[in-house]
């Protein structure tokens, strides 16, 4: 699961027309709805779910004038209140350890400004 996030995550901004992820991303923040994409080898069937429960959670992240914020466990217990969900702690914890790695990528595909 880590290693194709990291795969995914890698593509954001990466090109000047936007990469297939940042369509896809784009599309899912305008309309709430997933693409129907080919299923990919290295994300395991069991744990789509995961990654589109991601998807919601972080099409609704705050922003600042250094990019995204990470999310709180306070954004995510009330996702889960209010979509009536019930992540496991493993789960909340892989939510989390996806974050990161996305901030982490956007952290590194953003041109550092000097001046």
């Amino acid at each position: 699961m880590i290693s194709y996030a990291d795969q995914v995550f890698a593509e954001l901004g990466t090109s000047t027309h936007g990469s297939e992820a940042d369509h896809l991303a784009s599309f899912y923040r305008q309309t709430g709805r997933l693409l129907a994409q080919p299923p990919s080898p290295d994300l395991p069937l069991l744990l789509e779910y995961i990654w589109a429960n991601f998807g919601e959670l972080t099409a609704r992240r705050g922003a600042g004038m250094a990019g995204p914020n990470p999310l709180t466990y306070q954004e995510v217990q009330a996702w889960a209140r209010l979509t009536q969900r019930h992540p496991s702690p493993d789960e909340v914890r892989l939510l989390m350890r996806l974050d990161d790695r996305m901030l982490a990528a956007f952290r590194k595909n953003t041109p550092k400004k000097t001046g």
